[in-house]
C-alpha cells in the first residue's frame, strides 16, 4: 500500500481525514484490500486488527463518509510545510 503524506492544517480536520480514511480502508467495513495470509496482524491480541487487516483499531468499524475523497484531494500537492 502506498503512503502519502499530507499537510493538513487545523486539528478537526486531521482528525475529520484520519477517522474516514481509516473506515475507509477497514476490511470490517468493505474496505478492497485485504492483508496477505502471511500478515502478522493475524495473529494479533485485538481481534479487531485482524479483522479490519489494519494495525489501528480506532474508527475500523464506522460508515466513511464519501465527502471525504473531496476533502483528501484538497490536500493532495499542498507543501509541506505551509
Amino acid at each position: 500500500m502506498p503512503l502519502l503524506w499530507l499537510a493538513v492544517p487545523g486539528r478537526e480536520d486531521r482528525a475529520y481525514l484520519e477517522r474516514n480514511i481509516i473506515a475507509l480502508l477497514s476490511a470490517m467495513t468493505g474496505g478492497s484490500e485485504r492483508a496477505s495470509p502471511s500478515w502478522l496482524g493475524h495473529q494479533a491480541v485485538n481481534p479487531a486488527i485482524a479483522r479490519s487487516g489494519l494495525w489501528n483499531v480506532k474508527c475500523v468499524d464506522e460508515r466513511y463518509s464519501p465527502e471525504v475523497l473531496v476533502r483528501f484531494a484538497a490536500h493532495v500537492g499542498e507543501p509541506w510545510p505551509r
